[in-house]
This record gives C-alpha cells, sequence and structure tokens, in this order.
C-alpha cells in the first residue's frame, strides 16, 4: 500500500542562523523563523491538510501551528516524540566547526551513513531509523483509510533524522530549513534497519 505524504522540515532557530547543533535541545524560532513559518503555512493553504502531526520540540511544533492556521479545515497539531530530530549528544549546542574539532571521528556526523552518537551521550543511525520505523508503521495502521489519497498528512520534523531515514528507504531528502517535499512511501516498510 503506497501513503502520500508532505514532509517538511522546521523552519530557523537562532542555532541553526549560528550553525549549531540543535540535536534534541528545545530551541525556539527566531524572527525569521517565525516569518518563515507563516510563509510556508501560505505556501501549504492549497493542499488539502486532514492531519499534522510534529517532533515535540518547539521549533516544529511553532512551524506546525503556523501550517494549521492557514488551512480551510481546523487541524489540531499532533506531537510525537519519535519524529525529534538525531539525539547528537556532547556535540549539541556546539558550532559546526567546533564539534568538528572536538569530534574528528567520521561517525560523529550525521552525514555518515552510519553515525553513532552514543559514546557521547546521544543515539545511533540505527536507533534512529528504529524509531521513525515504528512512528511511520503506526501512522499507516491509523489513516489506512487514507492509502493512495492525497496528500492529506504533514509531518513537521529536522533534516537529519528525515534525510537519514528517507535516504535509506531510497528517497531524496535535501530541503532548506522550511522547505516541504510530497514523498511516496510504500508499506509496510522494509523491516531491516
Amino acid at each position: 500500500m503506497k501513503f502520500h505524504l508532505v514532509l517538511s522540515r522546521h523552519t530557523q532557530t537562532h542555532w541553526n542562523a549560528q550553525c549549531r547543533y540543535s540535536g534534541q535541545a528545545d530551541v525556539p524560532l527566531d524572527d525569521t523563523g517565525i516569518l518563515q513559518a507563516d510563509d510556508l503555512g501560505e505556501k501549504l493553504s492549497s493542499h488539502s491538510l486532514l492531519f499534522i502531526y510534529s517532533s515535540d520540540l518547539i521549533r516544529a511544533v511553532s512551524t506546525a501551528q503556523a501550517i494549521a492556521k492557514k488551512q480551510k479545515l481546523r487541524i489540531q497539531v499532533r506531537t510525537d516524540m519519535r519524529l525529534r530530530e538525531v539525539h547528537a549528544g556532547e556535540i549539541t549546542g556546539l558550532t559546526k566547526t567546533d564539534a568538528d574539532l572536538r569530534f574528528p571521528a567520521p561517525h560523529f556526523s550525521t552525514h555518515h551513513t552510519e553515525f553513532d552518537f552514543r559514546s557521547i551521550g546521544g543515539e545511533s543511525a540505527l536507533q534512529v531509523r528504529g524509531r521513525l520505523h515504528d512512528f511511520f508503521h503506526d501512522l499507516a495502521s491509523t489513516h489506512h483509510d487514507l492509502v493512495m489519497t492525497g496528500p492529506h498528512i504533514l509531518l513537521m520534523g529536522h533534516g537529519s533524522a528525515f534525510r537519514h531515514f528517507l535516504t535509506h528507504h531510497g528517497h531524496v531528502w535535501n530541503l532548506p530549513q522550511g522547505g516541504f517535499q510530497i514523498v511516496t512511501l510504500d508499506f509496510p516498510l522494509r523491516k531491516e534497519l
């Protein structure tokens, strides 16, 4: 069965502007991010969304709420911790340059296929794929009536987590903050993580 989904990244925070790893820190949108969220809501206002699921981190929730306000139907934003960004452990809050100096090993980068932050208090690629796989499985079970329609469901999340999960399942994901992409996923998803 195929699901058509709108996937989107949250808009800008002051840490994004400073090229800092946000990870699972709860960093709010900055003034630019608030304007970008409103603009994203306008761009998505022509889509007939029925459900919006968001990471529970404030930057994602705020962006999702801006989109919900622009929809024709009143939509409640539902949050789920499984949509959070990759937990980067001790790298969280560091600039990209400082992170590269302090943690030069390739597996300390989310651009590495099998990144692994567990030794510094974060999570691995396998753990990220596992929690997102569980989320998408639950989503398909809950909304099986929307198979092959839409897209009527928007997922608001984070760049690294979505990029890693989607590329693992054969999709291209390279969106700027505040961007969105319509993705078709075949369910059930591959079991191998």
